[in-house]
């Protein structure tokens, strides 16, 4: 008759049913060296997309594995390491059964910082920009290229 009241709420269907959930993190040495390690020590976090509440963390072994036993559902995960570029995901972990999910976090060779140096004139800088580049014999791409602009200042 519409003259009822508009309650909002939320369903979340939970589970007492656990299923596991092993996470493999590699990167490009797992898969271009002889030696093909995964990512040792990289933080994983667990979490539920409806409230971000942490269900699951840790540190992957030396294998590169993480492993946790979860109830069934849909879970967000994270993955971060030292030098790589951290990944963020969605996994689904189903009763009864393992899911191994993969992880590639690209590894982050190239680092940047910015100095600001005194001119001696009052309110002018120089700044200057210092990359550090991390080579090894299995990676060695490294490109340059110009940055364009379209400020007329730096023309």
């Amino acid at each position: 008759n519409g003259s009822g009241t508009t309650v909002g709420f939320t369903i979340t269907p939970v589970s007492d049913q656990t299923g596991k959930l092993i996470v493999d993190v590699v990167d490009e040495f797992t898969f271009f060296t002889e030696e093909a390690p995964h990512v040792e020590n990289a933080t994983v976090k667990v979490t539920k997309p409806s409230s971000n509440e942490v269900v699951a963390e840790g540190k992957t072994g030396p294998d590169g594995h993480y492993t946790g036993e979860l109830p069934e559902g849909w879970y967000n995960i994270s993955v971060e390491a030292e030098n790589h570029i951290a990944y963020n995901g969605q996994v689904m972990v189903d009763a009864g059964w393992e899911k191994h999910e993969e992880v590639f976090i690209t590894y982050d060779n190239v680092s940047y910082d910015w100095n600001v140096v005194e001119t001696g004139v009052d309110d002018q800088y120089e700044i200057e920009t210092v990359a550090t580049y991390e080579g090894t014999e299995e990676i060695h791409t490294l490109s340059l290229g110009q940055a364009v602009t379209g400020i007329s200042a730096f023309r």
